[in-house]
C-alpha cells in the first residue's frame, strides 16, 4: 500500500510530536523525582 505524500508527512509531523511530548514527560518525571 503506497500513502500518499501528504498521509506520510502527517505521520512523520505525529511522530515528531508524540516524542517531543514524551521528552518532555520524561523530565518533567525526572524533575519531580529529585525534588
Amino acid at each position: 500500500v503506497r500513502l500518499s505524500p501528504h498521509m506520510e508527512q502527517m505521520g512523520h509531523i505525529y511522530r515528531g510530536m508524540r516524542t517531543a511530548f514524551g521528552v518532555a514527560l520524561l523530565h518533567s518525571n525526572s524533575r519531580n523525582n529529585h525534588s
